[in-house]
């Protein structure tokens, strides 16, 4: 049964994303972008929280718990085993992805019309990917039958501590750069007087997020691995890396931008530069063509 609600909320939350692609594109803001909205947020969130159900009662009737979980783990470790594999952290990265949609939407009444609906309207291309990869290629509700007695348990080097905290604000951290890459698109198209304020809500809380994920990663793999230094990482953690580098120079173009009036194009540029490097990382880590640990 849970299996099934699992998919079902993930193919609504693919009804109400199509259906905002739609209004939005035609420059419409009216009650049912409203109610599209707030149905993707909510339906996100009971896919997201049924996983992680399914976890804590240890339901094997779902090919990823079996593959992640074990009756014997403590709960702290069942919770993070949903996020601890493939399938889960691109559910978990769709939350994050509809949760900052709905901020900005609801936020961002005092911005244009076209401004506001063509930055909801590129985060809903992103989004409506990711709810087709997931639907297709990645389901995290697939089913097992026979139910097995007892799972294989999670992945020994994703047992630790840092396991709850580092892998959410890496994800929330992406999805602020995708909103800056919505934003940022909208912006090349709007010409909107905003955009630096945009970069430094977003851009900062981003910057903050990846530094604090990178040294949490690299402490974790110091300490897991004992790979002799924090900077002995693999080609993941280098990637990772990459988008920090981006944000931190779209941060500095921002800050001349505001005082000189100047680089009004270098900004929305180095925020898709991000979101691409973003990307690249998300390939490394799940694309097989490295030997890694996260992979």
């Amino acid at each position: 049964m849970t299996a099934l609600l699992g998919s079902l909320s993930i193919w609504l939350s693919l009804f109400f994303c199509t259906f905002q692609f739609i209004i939005t594109k035609k420059n419409k803001n009216n009650k049912y972008l409203y109610i599209c909205v707030n149905g993707l947020l909510i339906s996100s969130l009971i896919s997201f929280f049924l996983l992680m159900y399914s976890y804590i009662i240890s339901d094997f009737s779902i090919l990823n718990v079996f593959q992640n979980s074990h009756t014997t783990k403590p709960l702290f470790y069942k919770i993070s085993g949903t996020w601890g594999n493939h399938e889960g952290s691109l559910l978990l990265w769709l939350l994050v992805l509809t949760i900052f949609l709905f901020v900005f939407f609801i936020h961002s009444k005092k911005l244009s019309n076209k401004y506001r609906l063509l930055t909801v309207f590129f985060q809903e291309i992103i989004i409506l990917g990711f709810l087709l990869f997931i639907l297709f290629t990645s389901n995290p509700f697939s089913n097992l039958f026979p139910v097995p007695k007892e799972g294989n348990g999670l992945n020994p080097l994703l047992i630790s501590p840092y396991m709850i905290v580092h892998p959410p604000i890496v994800f929330i951290s992406y999805g602020m750069i995708v909103m800056l890459y919505a934003a940022g698109m909208a912006n090349l198209i709007t010409g909107e007087k905003s955009w630096n304020e945009t970069i430094k809500r977003w851009g900062r809380s981003s910057w903050i997020g990846m530094s604090l994920a990178l040294v949490l990663g690299g402490y974790w793999a110091y300490m897991t691995l004992g790979w002799g230094g924090y900077w002995a990482w693999d080609p993941v953690e280098t990637a990772g890396l990459l988008p920090w580098l981006s944000m931190t120079t779209l941060l500095h173009t921002s800050i001349m931008s505001r005082r000189k009036k100047d680089y009004k194009l270098l900004g929305p540029v180095l925020a898709m530069l991000t979101f691409v490097l973003v990307l690249l990382e998300s390939f490394v880590t799940r694309g097989g063509i490295w030997t890694s640990v996260h992979s």
